[in-house]
Formats: C-alpha cells, structure tokens, sequence
C-alpha cells in the first residue's frame, strides 16, 4: 500500500538517471525554444537599413507573382528608394491590369477600359527593367483580348 515505502531513499543510480534525464529534457526544451522563437521573429524583425534583406523579402514576394502583397509591404516598410523601382514597376503594371478587368466588367467601363489599356501600352513601352517585360506584355495582352 501507499505508505509501507516512506523511508526508502533512492538508489545513487537512480538519482544520477533522472538528473541526466531531466537535464537532457530542459535542454532540447530551450533549444527548441530558441528555435521557435527565431523562426516567428524572422517575419516580424525591423530590418531598418538593412537593404539587401529587404530586397531579400521582396523577392520572396516578386517571384511568387504575389504583386499585391509586394505593393503592401513596399508602402509598409516605406521603401521608395531606386533599389526598390524594379518592385513598383510591376506592381504599377499589376494595378492596371486589375483596374482593366474591373472596368470590363461594369456596364459603362468600356471607356474608362480604354484609358486604362492605354495606360498599360506606355508602360508595356517605357518598361525600365527587362525583368518586368515579360509580365507587362503578359499584362497587355490579355487586358487586349478584353476589348476583342
């Protein structure tokens, strides 16, 4: 029963046992910790003027064609400056071509449709960064079939 075992002290093995278990488990504990903390803090971390993490992020989203999301953290963190132009181009490029489906779709759009493709043509034209022209002409030509 419950209480025959009162006065028995545990062995010097035992106690050796369960102190390497306990600290082995509060070690993989913190560890998994600093771990967990790390990975949550990555997204959340103020780069300040730390450039090249910064273009890091946007990438993350200009490759993923994620434009919206791009346009949101670029007006987030504030970043204006050139190394950031190639970003907007595409976003600008992006807003457009969403502008355009939306006019198509309104009944009295069709001439705001039109000022909007031509908007997109100059752009399709005076496109700054090669990585962009792809997806602009992309953008333009199916916004074109909208008027077809």
């Amino acid at each position: 029963m419950a209480g025959k075992n009162k006065n028995k002290i545990p062995s010097k093995g035992t106690l050796v046992v369960k102190t390497v278990i306990a600290v082995f488990i509060a070690f993989v504990l913190f560890i998994f910790s600093l771990t967990a903390i790390y990975g949550i803090s990555e997204d959340f971390v103020d780069y300040g003027d730390d450039t090249a993490a910064m273009i890091n992020n946007c990438n993350r989203s200009y490759y993923e064609k994620d434009y919206g999301y791009l346009r949101d953290s670029l007006t987030l963190w504030g970043l204006y400056s050139e190394d950031f132009d190639k970003y907007w181009e595409i976003c600008d490029a992006y807003d457009l071509y969403i502008q355009c489906f939306e006019y198509a779709g309104l009944p009295n759009g069709k001439s705001q449709l039109n000022v909007l493709q031509a908007e997109l043509g100059n752009m399709k034209q005076q496109c700054r960064f090669a990585e962009n022209q792809g997806r602009i002409d992309q953008f333009y030509s199916e916004v074109m079939e909208l008027s077809a």
